[in-house]
């Protein structure tokens, strides 16, 4: 896990705020047009899913040229080449939550493909996924922050005892500020927290980068928000 600022403070954050709220708009206006009672009921499209009470993972679009080139020429894209390999893939959407969001339970992304380690920490296999979240706001205790635990990434057998993080102390609270970001290992056991604000909703944007051989077909639906038009 990584928590970079550096050239951080030089990214387009009100541009990249500004196409994240006209994007919700956007699909809020298209689920509601379908019925969706959205925050409360869950669902799965092409482009985006609900996570659980009031909170939503959202594509942006593939053509989004912007967006495309951000996340080609961000200060972390070094480090991805480095673990990845220069031939990477991405994917950005806009992860939020609104008020009433609950505490998520604990969970990964992304599955162990391959090797996982031994009780020495060793023979896990190289990440084939890594993501980095770019928060669009100040993260608190309030608004709510991702919960990670460190290091799980190499076991596929602690899938199911996020509790044992809890008890343990074992804890590490992304709470990062605007200009600031964090990656980590896509296999990685975290869980969003609560956004217990009368009125904030909590946004950032989440650039997930893969290798070519690796499809992500675990966090969304097939159907797409325009399928019924």
């Amino acid at each position: 896990m990584h928590d970079s600022a550096g050239d951080l403070a030089l990214l387009p954050l009100q541009e990249l705020n500004t196409r994240a709220i006209a994007r919700i708009d956007w699909a809020d206006a298209l689920l509601r047009k379908q019925g969706i009672d959205v925050g409360e009921e869950a669902f799965r499209r092409r482009e985006m899913s609900s996570r659980s009470r009031q909170r939503f993972d959202l594509l942006f679009d593939a053509d989004d040229l912007f967006i495309a080139h951000l996340a080609a020429t961000a200060p972390w894209v070094p480090i991805i080449k480095h673990l990845l390999g220069v031939d990477f893939k991405c994917q950005v959407s806009v992860v939020y939550s609104r008020p009433g969001a609950e505490e998520q339970t604990w969970h990964a992304d992304g599955p162990h493909i391959s090797h996982t380690a031994d009780w020495n920490g060793r023979g896990a296999s190289a990440p084939y996924a890594l993501c980095v979240f770019l928060p669009l706001m100040d993260l608190d205790r309030t608004v709510g922050f991702t919960q990670f635990w460190p290091g799980s990434h190499k076991y596929d057998s602690l899938l199911g005892f996020g509790h044992a993080c809890t008890l343990t102390e074992s804890t590490l609270d992304g709470l990062v500020s605007l200009g600031h970001a964090v990656m980590y290992d896509y296999r990685t056991i975290h869980r969003g927290m609560p956004n217990t604000s009368k009125n904030t909703q909590r946004a950032l944007l989440q650039f997930l980068y893969h290798v070519p051989s690796y499809a992500e077909a675990r966090n969304y639906g097939t159907q797409s928000l325009l399928d019924v038009f």
